[in-house]
């Protein structure tokens, strides 16, 4: 797409870009990412003056509703209704075509609040807060009081793994709205995997009460509840019973009452497993998630068997497989399946994890160069730097975590979660004067921020 979008405005000639591209996926056409009926009352993003026209658009057909919104493009290029509209067009499909429309429309001097929101919302589900970091944080400072606001700041910390930042502003917006479900599961999420007693208790109290919703929220309390390592053994029975009769299950849930099948009888796993495996090779749509599930329970021959009877596994399901060989430290393995051509992996994922086949494989000499190529990979893109670091983190690989963030700190978009994982890292280092040099440079970058502030004073 032209690289001209993410200016303030749209050129007439980055507009027909646009509009090909999205009368490309409405008509099915080979860019398509998304069926006809996945637009339908999803094309015009929400806000002031604008509820009436999204229900009139949501009810007539995607073509006819595209048709206006070219007609608002060729007729003013800088149409504010038609660039929320286009950008919403493109988020069903691939991030890099729609990220420089949601630019060009954050940009518009006429976009609001409202716009911003729609934009951290969608750098959420598609797995990519870090793309919208400078918008949380200059909402923040603009507008830190409507609710909100603060309910997109705890979404985001939770998605960017702040959970510590993510539980405060829930809690905050919680006082405001005490009855806010989507809330309220964010909270047991964190909870539920607690140190404190008390927390994991608090969370599944809350989650007995949630799963009494008919709604999208109660079956999200549900599926928790089937997992939650202290659910009591006498209720399991009630909630499998109330997965099965709710009007939003769907065959994905299919795992969940199999784990709580598992767990009102363990001797029938064996069993179960199998079942569960059987289901999922002649149902493709539920392949990647039983793989997950089936790691989670250690069946790894299980989901090698699952994977070699995929005729072309995609993207997730060869995660969830090389996930399965690194849990049995099969790392010559792993290298193997590396080297195959045309695998549906990104390049920095590639890189990534033959760095991790030779560090646990020894090989000395190669891994400071696997490492460069690790990070060459991950080029300037903070949502690949971001994931590496995470992994590094995770792995315990410490030295290897901070050089990320330092190349991630180097980037355009170097939110605030960047700069307190680094702090993170020189902590566990000791190096005192390295932690001043940071939060002296933290007050600089967030000015209205007073922790930083406060930390220097100290």
């Amino acid at each position: 797409m032209d690289s001209s979008i993410a200016l303030v405005g749209f050129t007439h000639e980055a507009c027909s870009s646009i509009l090909d591209l999205s009368r490309s996926i409405l008509a099915g056409g080979s860019t398509g990412f998304v069926s006809v009926d996945l637009l339908q009352g999803q094309i015009v993003e929400s806000g002031p003056a604008r509820p009436a026209r999204r229900n009139r658009i949501a009810n007539q057909k995607p073509s006819e509703a595209f048709s206006k919104v070219q007609a608002a493009l060729q007729l003013q290029p800088n149409h504010l209704n038609a660039m929320r509209t286009i950008a919403k067009l493109l988020s069903v499909g691939p991030p890099n075509q729609a990220f420089p429309v949601w630019r060009a429309l954050l940009n518009h001097p006429e976009s609001g609040l409202l716009d911003h929101l729609d934009w951290i919302n969608y750098t959420i589900k598609i797995g990519k807060p870090e793309a919208s970091g400078h918008q949380v944080e200059t909402m923040l400072r603009l507008h830190p009081m409507p609710t909100q606001v603060l309910a997109a700041a705890a979404r985001w910390h939770e998605a960017s793994g702040n959970l510590d930042l993510a539980q405060r502003f829930a809690l905050e917006t919680l006082r405001r709205t005490p009855e806010d479900a989507n809330l309220l599961l964010l909270i047991c999420r964190i909870q539920q995997g607690s140190a404190s007693a008390d927390e994991r208790r608090q969370s599944l109290h809350i989650l007995m009460g949630l799963s009494q919703r008919p709604d999208a929220q109660g079956l999200e309390a549900l599926e928790m509840l089937s997992i939650h390592a202290e659910t009591p053994a006498e209720f399991l029975p009630r909630i499998l019973a109330s997965l099965q009769a709710h009007p939003r299950r769907t065959p994905r849930h299919a795992l969940f009452e199999g784990e709580l099948r598992i767990r009102i009888n363990p001797a029938q796993s064996a069993i179960l497993v199998q079942e569960m495996l059987a289901s999922a090779l002649t149902n493709s749509n539920v392949q990647v998630e039983t793989a997950r599930w089936l790691n989670r329970r250690r069946s790894f021959a299980e989901v090698e068997k699952l994977f070699a009877a995929t005729r072309t596994p995609d993207r997730d399901l060869w995660l969830a497989y090389l996930d399965a060989l690194a849990a049995q430290k099969r790392w010559t393995r792993i290298r193997e399946r590396l080297e195959q051509a045309s695998l549906p992996l990104e390049k920095s994922l590639i890189e990534l994890f033959r760095f991790r086949c030779a560090l646990e494989l020894k090989e000395e000499h190669a891994v400071p160069l696997r490492f460069e190529q690790t990070l060459a990979a991950a080029g300037q893109d903070p949502a690949k730097l971001w994931f590496q670091f995470q992994y590094l983190e995770k792995l315990g690989l410490t030295a290897y975590a901070k050089r990320t963030l330092l190349a991630l700190k180097k980037t355009e978009s170097s939110p605030k979660p960047v700069y307190l994982a680094l702090l993170r890292i020189l902590e566990l280092e000791g190096k005192l004067s390295s932690l001043i040099e940071l939060v002296r440079e933290m007050t600089q970058k967030f000015p209205s921020d007073l922790e930083p502030q406060n930390d220097l004073a100290y």
